[in-house]
């Protein structure tokens, strides 16, 4: 019997599957009258990760990343707004296929990855929707590894080497 297209056989199924990816928070509060032409530095966003501990009951384990900026200012700073925006995604983890003993470090590491894109998405948005000069965060480049199969090895690869800091403000 011939093998079904990869299509007939439904989404492909990870060690590590997100149950949802939300928001906890959008805030924007400007101190000046909206203006296309106010520009702001991606550089001095300040980027922070977090995640829970690993719930062994649900299988889950939760993550989140927050963007800053404006919200800790010195009494002779001034910018434009103050900004913050918060994602968070739920993580299923299949035990069967994922060392439970490297959770930690997916979550630390790979996962602040996934949100990304979902936290630059907002960012934009917000600010263009409080009439600013829309702020684009900058890509992040990921590590490059390469797996390398010996014949007993295990079938999950080692989690990839930390990366260096965004090149987004402080962590």
């Amino acid at each position: 019997m011939p093998e079904p297209a990869p299509e007939a056989k439904g989404p492909a199924e990870y060690p590590i599957q997100a149950n949802f990816i939300a928001v906890r928070e959008l805030y924007i509060k400007s101190h000046v009258p909206p203006n296309q032409r106010v520009q702001v530095d991606s550089a001095n966003f300040i980027l922070k990760t977090a995640h829970s501990s690993y719930d062994e009951a649900q299988h889950v384990i939760e993550v989140g990343v927050i963007i800053e900026y404006g919200i800790e200012t010195k009494p002779d700073e001034v910018v434009p707004f103050a900004l913050r925006a918060h994602i968070m995604g739920q993580f299923k983890v299949d035990e069967s296929t994922f060392e439970k003993a490297k959770i930690d470090k997916w979550a630390r590491i790979n996962a602040p990855y996934i949100l990304y894109p979902y936290l630059r998405e907002h960012v934009f948005a917000l600010t263009a929707r409080a009439g600013f000069n829309p702020v684009l965060l900058p890509l992040l480049e990921l590590p490059t590894i390469k797996i390398e199969r010996h014949p007993a090895a295990p079938s999950v690869p080692e989690a990839p080497p930390e990366p260096s800091a965004p090149k987004i403000g402080a962590q």
